[in-house]
């Protein structure tokens, strides 16, 4: 219990920094807040459970350094680790809340891209079960889902994914 209203406070606490948006999930007030946590959390376990039995990038690159230990050392390892971490944790995180965020906004939007994942990937699995979701998500499977790529091309494009800085020349 103590750990979900921490997890609540934490994502009013970005969201609204972060996004100026206040979502009122740790009183569970807002039903859009709510929808935005679940879809948040879901996605989650979705991610963490599609790349559980593979090859993380520490273990290839561990595979790699046995074959080159000079060059591939343990600085090495411990940047190229850093360097992933601090480039994909943020942009990634950000990327996503705002996807979820677009996608609890536009129903309509959430709906078609809901329909074209059911009926691309066949609406005989069960939804419920994440290891059936995945087995029929593959990259030709991903390439059918356009309504899908078109929404998180929009994300991207209103929400960079990194920070935009405008520089004024001036002569």
């Amino acid at each position: 219990m103590e750990t979900d209203r921490s997890l609540r406070s934490t994502l009013d606490s970005i969201c609204e920094v972060g996004y100026g948006v206040d979502f009122n999930c740790l009183e569970g007030s807002s039903e859009e807040g709510v929808a935005f946590m679940k879809a948040f959390d879901e996605s989650n376990a979705l991610i963490y459970w599609r790349l559980n039995d593979n090859e993380d990038i520490l273990l290839r690159f561990l595979i790699e350094s046995e074959k080159d230990p000079e060059q591939m050392n343990d600085k090495y390892l411990r940047d190229i680790v850093l360097n992933f971490v601090i480039a994909g944790k943020d942009t990634s995180a950000s990327k996503l809340s705002w996807f979820l965020y677009m996608m609890c906004k536009t129903p309509v939007v959430q709906e078609k891209v809901a329909k074209e994942i059911r009926d691309v990937v066949g609406a005989k699995v069960d939804e419920t079960n994440i290891d059936g979701i995945n087995a029929n998500i593959t990259e030709a499977t991903l390439e059918q889902m356009h309504h899908l790529h078109a929404a998180l091309t929009e994300t991207l494009r209103l929400y960079s994914a990194v920070p935009v800085v405008k520089l004024t020349i001036r002569a």
